[in-house]
């Protein structure tokens, strides 16, 4: 199955992940937060683990390395490098650009014209979670120890950012692989094939 621009007949909506829910907002804004000391204390023990330096380090030493320019430019290059992320797993299984927008505390790439197979948006939406993840933990031990700092912030940023995208993952995997999802920006629709009596 291949992702298409029309939405097969035989298929029906079966469900809606809308960011402007205020329910929903709520939600993955609590869940986010409980991740940044989750994703912040595993990122902190992998770079303890791969580096000698950084493990004779105490918190107290490591919070006093971080400055308020790094805080924001680890945020900054979350929310490009996160969305090019989706953008170029849309793009390899359109071809064609993806939308980009960004709303009230959020940012996002979109293929609003494009109906993706279950399995197909489940590699869009974990691909900044597992692409920038993955490479963040193998440069690791390679960037300078004053890099390390900033580095773990950012993986952790980009992995407690991952909240919405993993809400969606884990809807999808409780549908069969021939279900759909058409990504607007804000608001995902799930479609469903709806069963054929004979």
């Amino acid at each position: 199955m291949t992702a298409t621009k029309s939405l097969p007949p035989q298929y029906a909506l079966s469900g809606v992940f809308d960011i402007h829910n205020a329910r929903l907002a709520l939600l993955l804004n609590f869940l986010s937060v409980a991740l940044l000391f989750v994703f912040g204390w595993l990122f902190m023990a992998a770079a303890a683990w791969l580096r000698h330096d950084f493990a004779m380090m105490g918190v107290g030493q490591f919070v006093a390395q971080i400055r308020w320019w790094q805080l924001l430019l680890a945020l900054l290059a979350v929310v490009v490098l996160h969305e090019l992320a989706h953008a170029l797993f849309f793009w390899l299984f359109t071809r064609e650009r993806p939308y980009f927008g960004i709303g009230p505390g959020y940012a996002y790439a979109a293929a609003p014209a494009w109906y993706f197979p279950r399995n197909q948006f489940l590699l869009i939406g974990m691909a900044p979670l597992l692409l920038l993840s993955g490479l963040g933990i193998l440069l690791l031990p390679l960037v300078p120890q004053t890099a390390v700092a900033w580095l773990i912030l950012f993986l952790t940023a980009n992995a407690a950012g991952a909240v919405g995208d993993l809400y969606v993952c884990a809807w999808l995997l409780r549908l069969p692989p021939t279900a759909l999802a058409n990504d607007e920006g804000a608001v995902i629709k799930l479609y469903e094939r709806l069963a054929v009596s004979d």
